[in-house]
């Protein structure tokens, strides 16, 4: 595909050289019309044999153009085929302006969505990191040997903040999850 006009002279000759059998596909119809002495012409299923060069195969497949027989599907299509598929009909791949619409109104909710979600996980992300760096502080203080002989209801007092503050980690943590999945959902 990305071969300079030497790089495909040369690739052609080799391959003329080339004793055995060598099927290959290409868009490039110089290289085609080089090597090609035989074109098979697959068309929804249907195998056809041109037993003749490329310039045989647009000859007798009737196609008025190198490019319409390039084109996937062109050669095998009817024009009825053809006008359905510009228009968007049965198997088209137009869209109408109702169903752009519908898909960007789409997408931007979808987008809203994302991100509501994750400035919630990002609300909650803080408050772990809060929660965190004080459960950090309790036990360092709890660490100290001198607290327990110096102010003992400070122990007491401080265990039971951490008790609280270990479920409200919990229950942030598991909060974290759900929006992460959320975010990740959306």
């Amino acid at each position: 595909t990305h071969l300079d006009m030497a790089s495909i002279d040369a690739l052609t000759m080799a391959l003329k050289e080339f004793q055995g059998t060598l099927i290959f596909i290409s868009h490039d119809v110089y290289f085609i019309r080089s090597i090609a002495e035989t074109v098979l012409h697959i068309d929804q299923g249907t195998l056809t044999r041109y037993h003749g060069g490329y310039d045989y195969y647009l000859e007798k497949s009737g196609i008025d153009s190198e490019r319409a027989a390039l084109t996937a599907g062109q050669p095998g299509q009817t024009q009825k085929q053809e006008t359905k598929a510009k228009t968007g009909g049965a198997g088209g791949g137009r869209k109408t302006k109702e169903q752009k619409r519908k898909e960007a109104e789409e997408r931007q909710r979808r987008a809203k969505e994302r991100k509501k979600a994750q400035e919630k996980l990002t609300q909650v992300e803080t408050r772990v990191a809060t929660l965190e760096a004080r459960q950090t502080e309790i036990a360092e203080k709890l660490d100290d040997p001198s607290l327990y002989q110096t102010d003992p209801n400070a122990v007491v007092s401080l265990n039971r903040e951490l008790g609280k503050l270990m479920e409200e980690l919990d229950q942030a943590n598991a909060q974290w999850e759900e929006l992460a999945e959320a975010v990740e959902a959306v």
